[in-house]
């Protein structure tokens, strides 16, 4: 099958990994994927070891990328909205490019706001398109979303258009079916996944802070951007807690973002910041490898309707998990099976059910070891991509008849 992949993201952090897992196991099922994004160049990580050695033209896309970035950070939201829409008119001209010079299949377009491109290609050169949906408008972003009423008009119409969509929570799913009255039978849950093989193989000699981690202590790990909605710092105060019950713990935080500044003072306060280790932005392989390292992972807090990749990565790493009993964590994790499932926003739940852990050596490594199995079975990439793959043929053979 050809393939012709489009997405509007600069293929880094958790959005890069789902990106590339994709595509990489798309093409070792033995299909053609053409991928047509904003930056062509944006797996330039995976392809070259430093910017000095790259090609020009990989330079030359890490700068742009780079640029997009700040742009992202900074431009005033109105403004952001309408090189949104703009967009469209570059996504358009190399769409059709690829499908002028391509037979392909189908069209597999991660969605973004204000983003018809994949409909209007669709449409004009009659291939089918399937929708690849992590939020949408009637869900809080980020990002205050400006423009409101025609990013709705727009989603509106991309979604009833395409042949099917694919979801990462049954809550997503649920709400996209309430916002739209789209047939369920035409999204299809698909949550986030692992590669086996990076697990293995991907190990960082220059991973940041490792030589800090303590093999004698607990140590335990927040895999992600240290962003507000995480509720690190009701982490914070729950570890400040634990270091009075158990001094033998530390924590690690992989990642960096604007809450850094604010948790270190906060530790500081609570005399623990000894204990504590920010290791700053990783790579992904130095962030797995950092895994290695850790005993439990955290997940204090996160939205109804996400899949989040640390659950994944921590459970593929061979760590027990302590996060809220939510509907997207439950879906994927057993409580007392893979680690423990504490109430939403109850924080003095989640320090029972961390203390249990730390205090449990022999019931942390079974856990861990029934997390790794479940999770390398059941939630890989290669999995993701032969769910896809059967949704395209079933469309192409509904299309033939």
């Amino acid at each position: 099958m050809k393939i012709l992949y489009h997405h509007r993201t600069q293929a880094k952090g958790v959005e890069g990994v789902h990106i590339w897992g994709v595509i990489k196991n798309l093409k070792e099922l033995g299909h053609q994927v053409y991928v047509v994004s904003l930056v062509n160049d944006s797996n330039v990580e995976t392809q070259v070891s430093s910017k000095e050695k790259a090609p020009s033209k990989y330079r030359f896309s890490s700068l742009f990328r780079e640029f997009l970035h700040v742009f992202a950070n900074h431009a005033p939201n109105f403004i952001f909205r309408l090189s949104e829409l703009f967009y469209n008119l570059i996504a358009l001209s190399k769409l059709i490019k690829t499908l002028n010079s391509q037979d392909i299949d189908i069209i597999y377009e991660r969605y973004a706001y204000f983003n018809f491109s994949g409909v209007l290609a669709s449409k004009l050169y009659k291939k089918p398109l399937i929708l690849e949906v992590n939020i949408f408008t009637g869900l809080n972003d980020a990002r205050s979303l400006a423009l409101q009423p025609i990013a709705k008009a727009i989603e509106k119409r991309v979604f009833k258009s395409c042949d099917a969509i694919f979801v990462i929570s049954d809550y997503l799913k649920s709400e996209m079916i309430r916002a739209y009255a789209l047939n369920e039978g035409k999204i299809h849950v698909q949550p986030n996944a692992i590669d086996p093989d990076q697990l293995i193989n991907d190990v960082a000699q220059d991973a940041p802070c490792i030589e800090s981690i303590n093999p004698e202590s607990v140590t335990i790990g927040f895999l992600g951007r240290l962003l507000p909605w995480y509720k690190l710092h009701e982490l914070a105060t729950v570890f400040a807690s634990i270091q009075n019950r158990c001094p033998q713990t530390q924590l690690v935080f992989i990642g960096d973002g604007p809450e850094r500044v604010n948790l270190e003072n906060e530790l500081r306060k609570s005399n623990v910041l000894k204990n504590v280790i920010f290791c700053g932005s990783v790579t992904h392989a130095q962030a797995l490898t950092l895994l290695r390292k850790c005993d439990i992972g955290v997940i204090p807090s996160t939205n109804m309707w996400g899949s989040p990749m640390k659950l994944f990565e921590y459970m593929g790493s061979g760590l027990p998990v302590v996060a809220p009993n939510i509907g997207v964590i439950s879906s994927i994790m057993a409580d007392s099976i893979h680690g423990r499932l504490f109430e939403y926003d109850n924080f003095n739940d989640f320090e029972e059910s961390l203390l249990f852990l730390i205090k449990n050596e022999d019931l942390r490594v079974t856990m861990g070891k029934q997390a790794k199995k479940h999770v390398i079975e059941n939630h890989s990439w290669k999995k993701v991509s032969e769910h896809v793959i059967d949704v395209a043929e079933d469309i192409l053979l509904k299309k033939r008849q």
